[in-house]
């Protein structure tokens, strides 16, 4: 029966139960606590990581949790009367680490999307292979430990690449940054 429902979740593009019970680890929350969040039924999570099939409507609320932290913690923010203010604030922590830059490259990235007006996705490999080139010229080692790669358009930091690839030539914005509070 597992079989045929993986079968069927892959088809009909549902949430697979794996990344349903990840959720609560991911985000640091109960199920009970993430049902209530969600404006279910208190079991309804429950249910799914059980293996029930959600609806496709609660599938892509679900997959969109899980693959984006910003927009978990956009629903979080929004429905934090829904759950207790512990449950709250370690999710809250939770999320936010997650949205943190992993690296120098990833906060520099950033850092060079809020400066410039109109940064495109590969004016910003290009940007961030000159800041590694000036950086090594004038200090003798790299700023960053990620590998530049070349491509047919020019240098290419793969993570960087991964990040930001739906911008393809549109300009990048509206990027959330869970760290600006902290700023």
């Amino acid at each position: 029966m597992e079989r045929l429902y993986e079968v069927y979740r892959n088809e009909n593009n549902i949430v697979q139960r794996s990344t349903i019970e990840s959720i609560p680890e991911k985000y640091n929350i109960g199920k009970r606590p993430l049902s209530n969040l969600l404006g279910w039924g208190e079991l309804t999570f429950s249910r799914y990581c059980d293996g029930d099939m959600p609806t496709k409507q609660y599938s892509d609320v679900l997959q969109k949790i899980y693959d984006n932290p910003a927009y978990y913690l956009e629903i979080l923010k929004e429905h934090k009367d829904r759950i207790s203010d512990i449950a709250y604030h370690k999710s809250k922590a939770a999320a936010e680490k997650l949205l943190l830059p992993d690296t120098k490259l990833e906060l520099a990235a950033e850092y060079l999307i809020a400066v410039c007006q109109d940064i495109t996705h590969l004016a910003l490999q290009k940007a961030l292979y000159y800041t590694q080139g000036f950086y090594f010229s004038f200090f003798g080692s790299y700023i960053f430990a990620e590998e530049c790669e070349a491509w047919r358009h020019g240098p290419v930091y793969r993570a960087i690449y991964e990040k930001y690839k739906s911008y393809r030539f549109d300009t990048i914005e509206n990027v959330p940054k869970a760290h600006d509070e902290a700023l």
